[in-house]
């Protein structure tokens, strides 16, 4: 079960220093990448999201470059694709966190199950509320961009007209 990984992730932070997801030994760190590709294999609504927001990273990238090439066009999506895993991993550490505050104000370390449960619902909120905003902040963004700067010509055309005006000082 997640929440019970969670709990046990939480018994394997260093007990001094910053918890925060680079300075985390690299076991520690393996663990909780581990966690979150389960997360993500195991969440069909999370695997949506995530496929969602690279879409509209991809979207992004095409149209404020001329990115034709399926090899990069690939190699940007695995980027995303990495980035998006890595900020999975960034939520379940902000997750411990916030266990291990609770358990500063709450003497007993002991959680009952609905308390686990109701880290792991957050934490999952968490996430989904994180891509769920990049979707609409990208999608938003590359559909102003567009149409204040192109109205209804094609994505070539774009690519085309960006082309011939990079270098005379066009800013967009």
């Amino acid at each position: 079960m997640t929440a019970e990984k969670l709990f046990m992730l939480r018994r394997t932070i260093p007990k001094g220093g910053r918890i925060v997801y680079k300075l985390l030994p690299p076991e520690v760190k393996a663990e909780i990448d581990s966690l979150a590709d389960e997360l993500i294999k195991d969440n069909s609504y999370l695997r949506m999201a995530i496929e969602q927001y690279i879409n509209s990273l991809c979207k992004l990238k095409r149209l404020y470059s001329s990115l034709d090439d399926p090899d990069k066009l690939k190699e940007y999506r695995d980027k995303c694709e990495l980035d998006a895993r890595r900020q999975v991993s960034y939520k379940i550490v902000k997750s411990i966190k916030s266990i291990i505050s609770k358990e500063y104000d709450i003497r007993d370390a002991e959680y009952s199950a609905a308390q686990k449960k109701h880290f792991t619902i957050g934490l999952m909120h968490e996430i989904l509320d994180f891509f769920a905003r990049g979707i609409v902040a990208n999608s938003s963004e590359r559909y102003e961009k567009h149409n204040k700067t192109f109205g209804d010509l094609s994505d070539r055309a774009i690519r085309e007209w960006y082309l011939r005006n990079k270098d005379k000082g066009m800013e967009f």
